[in-house]
């Protein structure tokens, strides 16, 4: 009986063999990433387009697009109108299929709720005391800590989850509302004809000779997309902007921004300025700008003051029309400005 001899491989065959696996897997590891980059940039598009219909929705049921942000100024309007301190997410929320969040929220809102609020700012008005979502009973901090998935780019793991920030937990966002060219194209006081106004404005101008906010009750931000005479599908509506490393800025439902005004938090300048008054050293010590549409990085405090994403090569915007562009870091800075604003008149070939 003839005995089959076993061949087994020799370590030179070995060595090899694992050669060409390193070698594959080195070839289809960067094709994987790339697909999971695209996936990311197609869902993150896909979350401002869903932004865009509640948009159109909101205009159509109360007659006015949402402001950026109700910063009403206590003694301009008494009482305080409903919604008195939210912005644009939040009021959002009941076209988004998030009535039941935006039901809690509001029902807090209302003087009298329960629990109580601390008032630790020692406020006056009833309705300012309730709405003050930063008051330190932390009322709000169980609604406002829920993630909002459509709120979120999936190519920033922390928007996906509730985190830690300030001592709150809190649900972060990925997009801000376009205001323009900076903050001071809303404000009493604009530097001068090139400040131009975007869509996403508070209902409040930026005063900045009171380091506050003040306006005209006939001012009140966008009131409808037919005031935007540079055409809907020429102007910005909402962009990419990842939160920073500190996350003292870009809560979900957190809008204040740097100047009770929204930036940083709920609205953002193409050519934005720091206006050094955050209370956050990292943040204050950057330079007052302006700043452009540029690569950013978590890890940079100063890149919180220009729109970026973590997609390579550019970042997804909103336009009025409800489309969305994909915009690369080389367009011009004169067309980012010209589809900032929403009546300048600027003449320019989209990107």
């Amino acid at each position: 009986m003839s005995k089959q001899q076993r061949h087994a491989f020799t370590l030179l065959e070995l060595l090899v063999v694992i050669a060409i696996i390193a070698v594959l897997i080195g070839l289809l590891l960067p094709a994987v990433q790339q697909v999971r980059a695209a996936a990311q940039r197609m869902q993150c598009a896909n979350n401002l387009r869903q932004i865009g219909l509640a948009m159109y929705n909101y205009e159509s049921a109360q007659q006015r697009l949402p402001p950026a942000l109700n910063n009403w100024w206590p003694n301009t309007y008494v009482p305080l109108p409903p919604h008195a301190l939210d912005c644009w997410r939040f009021l959002l929320l009941p076209y988004l299929e998030q009535n039941n969040l935006f039901l809690e929220v509001w029902a807090l809102e209302r003087p009298g709720s329960l629990p109580p609020p601390v008032n630790n700012l020692g406020l006056r008005d009833p309705a300012l005391i309730y709405a003050f979502i930063y008051d330190s009973s932390m009322r709000y901090f169980g609604p406002f800590s829920t993630v909002v998935p459509v709120f979120s780019c999936p190519s920033d793991g922390r928007t996906l989850q509730t985190v830690q920030s300030e001592g709150w937990s809190v649900s972060l966002s990925s997009y801000l509302g376009v205001n323009g060219i900076d903050l001071w194209a809303w404000s009493t006081t604009p530097t001068g004809p090139q400040d131009l106004r975007g869509i996403m404005v508070p209902t409040n101008k930026y005063r900045g000779d009171w380091g506050d906010r003040d306006i005209p009750a006939s001012m009140q931000g966008t009131r409808l997309l037919a005031e935007v005479t540079d055409g809907a599908s020429n102007t910005l509506l909402i962009g990419e902007k990842p939160p920073g490393r500190s996350m003292d800025y870009g809560w979900a439902f957190g809008c204040f921004g740097q100047d009770g005004g929204g930036t940083l938090d709920s609205t953002l300048g193409v050519n934005e300025v720091n206006l050094h008054i955050t209370g956050v050293p990292e943040i204050d010590d950057c330079p007052t700008g302006p700043y452009f549409f540029s690569p950013g990085r978590i890890d940079d405090p100063c890149d919180q003051f220009h729109y970026y994403s973590l997609h390579p090569g550019g970042a997804n915007f909103l336009f009025a029309d409800g489309s969305v562009h994909f915009l690369s870091y080389g367009i011009k800075n004169d067309v980012m400005r010209g589809m900032a604003s929403m009546s300048g008149g600027e003449v320019f070939d989209l990107p």
